[in-house]
């Protein structure tokens, strides 16, 4: 501790004796040393200004990039509820003569599903007859 103390004492030895310095220093001399220090401060290169436009314009491209691929992701089914509405809203507005149509239209599809029941039945039956051997 006693180290430190001695350390202690010789920086404020040292300052005092600087600080005596400076006050004999004479004003011409002051006034000197304060027009140097301006011309150099004036012949310094400047400083590089931070670049944040650059970083800043990567980082909002890259956002709007993002953004464009996440809404282009979501597409088809941000609609698809507008759609079902817009069809029942089209089939509130049907009179007789066009639900009739609609009608024969479903009857159109069922039947054509029973016909591609049929033949896919037909053709399990000739799979199973080849199957056991019958080779029809």
């Amino acid at each position: 501790m006693s180290e430190r103390m001695t350390e202690n004492d010789l920086e404020q030895q040292a300052k005092r004796a600087l600080d005596q310095s400076e006050q004999q220093v004479p004003d011409s001399v002051r006034a000197a040393l304060a027009e140097a220090r301006s011309k150099a401060l004036a012949q310094a290169a400047p400083r590089p200004k931070s670049n944040w436009l650059t970083p800043s314009l990567a980082a909002a491209a890259s956002t709007v990039l993002a953004l464009g691929i996440w809404f282009a992701t979501q597409g088809p089914t941000v609609n698809a509820p507008l759609d079902s509405m817009e069809l029942m809203v089209s089939l509130a507005e049907l009179d007789e003569t066009e639900w009739e149509l609609v009608d024969d239209l479903e009857f159109a599809i069922w039947l054509s599903e029973q016909e591609s029941l049929d033949q896919s039945a037909e053709l399990s039956y000739a799979d199973d007859q080849y199957l056991a051997g019958g080779r029809t």
